[in-house]
């Protein structure tokens, strides 16, 4: 089965870097990447985008907010039981909380090294695809 990864994130250099660690830390992910929440919930009402069996979003981006993307996702027949992560620069303890009472399996600041995004996409990615 093919595990599929979606990353909902503004920063093109960051879903760059993303795509590249999620490849390396699972070479048979498929990785999507959309630019914002509201394109992104609409892609995959409609089913333009394959369901993901792990979607990681951002919290601030235009148009909507990761928060209010993953309590929509959450409310959503059909998407509500994809496992969702918070990745995010924040490190606000309340956005963890908001994310985590959303819905959210897990809340990740963003690292500043490649290496540290490695080693927690393996572990996320091993620990929800895997189980």
């Amino acid at each position: 089965m093919a595990k599929r990864i979606l990353l909902i994130d503004d920063d093109q250099e960051e879903a760059d870097i993303f795509k590249d660690a999620v490849k390396e830390a699972d070479h048979d992910a498929i990785f999507h990447y959309v630019n914002n929440c509201v394109k992104a919930i609409k892609q995959l009402k409609e089913r333009i985008l394959p369901i993901p069996n792990l979607i990681f979003i951002d919290i601030n981006m235009p148009f909507m907010n990761g928060l209010d993307c993953l309590k929509e996702l959450k409310g959503t027949e059909g998407l509500r039981r994809i496992p969702i992560v918070i990745y995010s620069t924040s490190e606000r303890p309340d956005d963890a909380q908001a994310a985590i009472h959303l819905g959210a399996m897990a809340f990740l600041t963003k690292p500043n090294k490649y290496s540290d995004l490695l080693k927690k996409l393996k572990d996320l990615i091993h620990s929800v695809l895997f189980e």
